[in-house]
């Protein structure tokens, strides 16, 4: 197993992309991750990690044992190819980092304990791989250095109101922002407890928040208040720029890894069990929810959905190509099918040249 987890080169070779699966998986599982090849994802649940070939789903997973009462609120795997076999998942107000390379009964490499009530949310830091995040129903943020574990590096508290999510900016290595009630803030870990802003988003529970891949102050919100506001806090604090108003409290809404302008919408509950894809280029003001597309199988809510990719190495074109991972509570994981209509729909058009400096980050 962990001569496969440090293989980063993504050899997909025995698995189709463009064939749909699902896969039954019983058990209390909470939460779902995919490992940063893309070939792995885990589950995890009271009874422990489940690590599931994507290439090969039938096969019998890996079972890293662990029993706690506690549902898991989370689970991150790492994105950093530096450390592929780095797991984090919750256990109440503990995190703990397993560390898949290790034999299974020896897999956790450190507990990480300094919240005082339930873990809601973990982040690794996008550019530090040692670097992660935390947020608890205790209303902190924690980020943690991995090479000094027993304790945080950072601290922040809202005091009044319990954190939902806690995300890294992927343009600004020193911002974060953290989801509380129907607000979220922005911290700058130069800054101290300070928040740099507070944006009152909506008028219900945040459920979600994801930073724009190519602007430092770009921000995806969602919430109980049935919309998804786009937000852009360097031009303005107190209007959206762009509000989809959907039928359904949002769960998640999140920036689709590839083309342009897409998010990826997912119910807390109703909205047909499904995951939508907008196309919000250029959009302003308010609209309804208009999918250019909709991904639609499952007989129970979302829990969770990730996306898969495969490439050629050291190619002058962009050839990548992706399939959507979802987890339900229905228990099935699905792997979902994505071609060339889809594609088009998200404004990404496949093997296209490359610049030379996209093609040294392949």
């Amino acid at each position: 197993m962990s001569n496969r987890l440090e293989d980063n080169k993504s050899p997909y070779d025995s698995m189709t992309f463009g064939n749909p699966l699902s896969l039954r998986v019983d058990g209390a599982i909470g939460a779902m991750s995919v490992s940063p090849c893309g070939r792995d994802a885990v589950l995890a649940g009271r009874r422990g990690l489940f690590v599931i070939d994507l290439d090969d789903p039938h096969a019998i997973p890996r079972w890293l044992h662990h029993t706690t009462s506690w549902e898991v609120a989370d689970v991150q795997w790492s994105p950093h190819p530096s450390k592929p076999s780095w797991v984090v998942s919750t256990s109440n107000q503990k995190a703990m980092v397993w560390n898949l390379a290790r034999s299974s009964h020896n897999a956790i490499e450190h507990f990480l304990h300094w919240h005082t009530r339930a873990i809601t949310d973990i982040n690794f830091h996008p550019d530090h791989p040692e670097i992660l995040a935390t947020c608890s129903v205790d209303t902190s943020i924690l980020s943690w250095d991995m090479r000094t574990p027993k304790k945080p590096v950072h601290e922040w508290a809202e005091f009044s109101a319990s954190a939902t999510q806690v995300k890294w900016n992927y343009m600004d290595p020193n911002i974060l922002a953290s989801s509380h009630d129907n607000y979220f803030y922005v911290w700058d870990v130069r800054k101290g407890a300070i928040p740099i802003t507070k944006i009152v988003a909506h008028s219900a529970r945040v459920n979600g928040i994801d930073w724009s891949r190519n602007s430092a102050s770009k921000i995806i919100s969602c919430s109980n208040d049935e919309t998804v506001k786009f937000w852009d806090y360097n031009k303005d604090m107190n209007e959206p720029q762009y509000t989809i108003r959907t039928n359904f409290p949002v769960n998640r809404a999140r920036h689709v890894p590839f083309g342009d302008y897409c998010c990826g919408i997912m119910p807390l509950r109703g909205g047909d069990n499904s995951i939508y894809i907008v196309d919000y280029k250029d959009q302003k003001g308010e609209s309804p929810l208009i999918p250019v597309h909709t991904f639609k199988g499952h007989s129970g809510p979302v829990k969770e959905f990730l996306w898969r990719s495969r490439h050629t190495l050291n190619t002058s074109v962009d050839d990548r190509e992706f399939q959507l991972v979802t987890w339900s509570k229905d228990c099935d994981l699905r792997l979902w099918p994505v071609d060339d209509s889809i594609y088009r729909k998200l404004n990404y058009v496949r093997n296209k040249p490359l610049p030379d400096v996209e093609m040294l980050l392949l």
